[in-house]
């Protein structure tokens, strides 16, 4: 739910793309219970992702492409998330203490977070890619947190991963 959220809506903010998961997985978690299927449980996924997306748009672009049908809203929202993502840096500014303070968080805010900023700047990518390179930024994190230098460890772990570590 979040990449897909982002996906068409980079600059969206974070919290509106967990919303945007979490009302997906109520749904989702409903269709896997007889007693309480809607018809659009029997619809695609990708159909039922996009007019979640659709009834949660907000700007003028995006209504305007959810008021078109078929191959055309797609191509519609492709193009005005495209627009979109030009206007983010292709780095992520961060602090080494935010990194860690995310990465110490018990609730998984590691992965949303960074799937949520990976996905904005890489939106063609597909969920495997994205999840290997959660996972290549938790195994950085496990050891750089525990660094005495955590700045040099970071620029020379993440360098690949489009960070910016900010100085204190």
């Amino acid at each position: 739910g979040i990449k897909y959220f982002t996906m068409h809506h980079p600059v969206g903010l974070m919290g509106n793309a967990a919303e945007f998961a979490t009302t997906y997985q109520k749904f989702s978690s409903q269709c896997c219970d007889e007693t309480k299927w809607t018809s659009d449980c029997f619809l695609d996924e990708s159909e039922v992702l996009l007019l979640q997306f659709c009834s949660k748009s907000s700007s003028a672009a995006q209504i305007a492409c959810c008021q078109m049908t078929g191959t055309q809203r797609s191509e519609c929202l492709d193009n005005a998330a495209d627009e979109e993502a030009q206007t983010i840096s292709r780095e992520i500014y961060v602090t080494s203490e935010q990194l860690c303070s995310i990465h110490n968080a018990p609730d998984g805010r590691l992965i949303i977070w960074y799937t949520y900023e990976y996905t904005r700047r890489n939106r063609n990518d597909s969920l495997d890619v994205v999840l290997k390179s959660v996972s290549e930024l938790g195994l950085a994190l496990k050891l750089c947190c525990q660094d005495q230098n955590k700045s040099d460890c970071f620029s020379t772990h993440l360098a690949p991963l489009s960070f910016s570590i900010l100085s204190q």
